[in-house]
């Protein structure tokens, strides 16, 4: 625990309401509070504000501590693919459900459909035995592609006893030296000029370019599909070939019938906090509606006529967002923290916790109510977004007369 979050020891909060009413300013203290007793997924309305609660919350709880699970950047229904370092990131933090504490994510990501993972992850270190061919077969089971040269994420090349690969959750290369089937080196490399720059500390974890894998089992389905649906057999066939194409996640429903959601994946002691309940209920309903215009858009016209013995579009829907009724349905714990307490039947608990004016820059207003505050024996902390702001703030309070003292 933070000395900041351990300055806060003795504020009594009731969070055991299903709707907590506080302000703003205090949501990420509140949330790292309740992260002390519960593991927590919190959902925002937007991938911004993911970013934002995450950067608070490792203020109170210690950076590395929050995971993030990223969203797509892509609709179920369009048909273009997300990228693979977003898949990347998607991946390491379900993969690691079991061992988190808190994971902050968007309505976005906490609707969307999951594929279950049905190939293991691959870790590599200096000394691993391996061959060259079964490693390069499980980077194309994963997604990436073979070039002549690395130079993006999801890109192998391979130069005699030399494997160059681009890892979707790395920021550069990493060229794999074998000695006959042992790893001899493990070094970075620059995509500019080619040329390593650093050894591999520890192991590397192969992450999937894609969520949907063409394993054996795919591929017979894609090979059904068409024969079924002449339809789509542009992008089926493909798939049935091993051939990864964009946009083949759209087809997602009609690939696969174990489509999960987040909430299904969550561990029993899990609990769902929604900040701002209100605002991600209206963005829900806005992504839901954005969808299913895609899927009617792109494949309504071809289903119509088509002489197939089912329904394409009701097939593909079912790779389409979940409604957040399904999943509160789902869930073993539902909660919210709101600006406001208005818009809820049964109310909520509005906490004591208040706000101090907006003072818009005006900071002689400010010193004037720290000082007035500091008479009274009040405990102050200032916080900011940045380093740079709360060090700017200390030089204004100290040339004021204020005591300062800066925690790190």
């Amino acid at each position: 625990m933070s000395a900041l979050l351990r300055a806060f020891a003795d504020i009594s909060i009731d969070q055991g309401s299903e709707h907590l009413a506080a302000p703003t300013s205090t949501t990420g203290y509140l949330l790292a509070a309740r992260s002390q007793e519960f593991p927590l997924i919190i959902v925002t309305a937007s991938s911004r504000r993911a970013d934002e609660l995450k950067d608070e919350l490792d203020t109170y709880l210690g950076k590395g501590t929050v995971l993030e699970l990223p969203p797509w950047e892509t609709l179920p229904h369009e048909k273009l693919s997300p990228k693979s370092d977003t898949v990347a990131a998607r991946i390491k933090v379900l993969s690691n459900l079991s061992n988190s504490q808190v994971i902050v994510t968007s309505v976005r990501a906490l609707i969307q459909p999951i594929a279950p993972q049905d190939v293991a992850l691959k870790t590599l270190q200096l000394g691993d035995e391996i061959s060259m061919e079964e490693l390069v077969a499980h980077l194309v089971l994963l997604g990436f592609t073979r070039t002549d040269l690395v130079e993006r994420r999801g890109d192998f090349a391979l130069r005699g006893g030399i494997l160059d690969v681009f890892l979707p959750d790395q920021d550069h290369p990493v060229r794999i030296d074998f000695f006959g089937d042992e790893i001899e080196e493990l070094a970075w490399f620059t995509v500019a000029d080619q040329r390593t720059f650093d050894p591999v500390t520890g192991a590397i974890t192969i992450y999937p370019c894609r969520e949907i894998l063409l394993t054996e089992q795919i591929k017979e389905r894609a090979r059904y599909l068409t024969r079924a649906f002449p339809e789509v057999a542009e992008l089926t066939s493909k798939l049935a070939e091993g051939i990864y194409v964009d946009g083949m996640e759209s087809l997602q429903g009609l690939l696969r019938n174990d489509l999960t959601s987040l909430v299904d994946l969550l561990p029993a002691n899990f609990q769902i906090v929604l900040v701002d309940e209100p605002r991600i209920n209206s963005r829900a309903l806005d992504l839901v509606a954005t969808n299913k215009e895609f899927l009617d858009a792109s494949w309504s016209n071809a289903a119509h006529g088509a002489d197939a013995p089912i329904n394409l579009t009701a097939e593909l829907s079912g790779g389409g967002y979940f409604t957040l009724e399904q999943l509160r349905d789902r869930a073993n714990h539902w909660s919210s923290i709101d600006p406001y307490s208005s818009g809820f039947e049964e109310g909520a608990t509005v906490s004591s916790l208040l706000p101090i004016p907006e003072y818009r820059g005006k900071s002689d207003g400010l010193v004037a109510d720290l000082r007035e505050w500091l008479t009274e024996n009040y405990l102050l902390i200032f916080t900011a977004a940045g380093p740079g702001i709360v060090e700017r703030y200390a030089k204004l309070f100290q040339q004021s007369g204020l005591p300062v003292r800066l925690l790190h």
